[in-house]
């Protein structure tokens, strides 16, 4: 298993306007795609959402067999709450050939500091692939390094 773990302050802001800011359908349309599917939270805090990766430096034949032009994926969505904490865990299913050896799981914890008045948006995200060595280590390494570029997209949009 690989982590990548990364830290982000939002400044000044409520615990729910960062939930909002990182969170609302406006936000994760900018950063997935204006294709993406979301479901409104239900009474469980749950929610579910849709989008397509494109899958560029993959042989066509490849992409062909695995998951055609794109990559679909869908992204269950739950959060708890307290008064200076959310915790937003999710359970990402890739469609594609062989996506039960695979798996990312991102948790964002939102912490407030009441004494500085400010909000940390802390991301942790767990990459596991369940093939022999090296191989694992390989695919593992490869999911790890497309969640950092995708975090800088999250970033940026975050951040604007």
């Amino acid at each position: 298993m690989k982590e990548y773990n990364i830290s982000l302050p939002l400044g000044h802001i409520s615990i729910p306007d960062a939930f909002y800011k990182v969170f609302s359908p406006d936000t994760l349309r900018k950063i997935h795609g204006e294709d993406m599917t979301i479901t409104d939270w239900n009474e469980k805090r749950e929610r579910t959402f849709r989008f397509y990766v494109e899958t560029p430096g993959i042989p066509n034949e490849v992409k062909q067999f695995f998951c055609g032009s794109r990559l679909k994926i869908t992204t269950k969505q739950s959060y708890t709450h307290q008064p200076t904490r959310v915790v937003v865990k999710n359970k990402v299913k890739l469609h594609v050939l062989g996506a039960e050896l695979v798996s990312v799981r991102p948790t964002f914890t939102l912490d407030h500091f009441p004494e500085e008045k400010t909000t940390t948006l802390s991301v942790r995200i767990e990459h596991r692939a369940r093939f022999p060595p090296p191989l694992n280590g390989i695919i593992e390494n490869f999911m790890t390094e497309t969640s950092k570029r995708a975090f800088q997209t999250f970033v940026n949009v975050v951040n604007n």
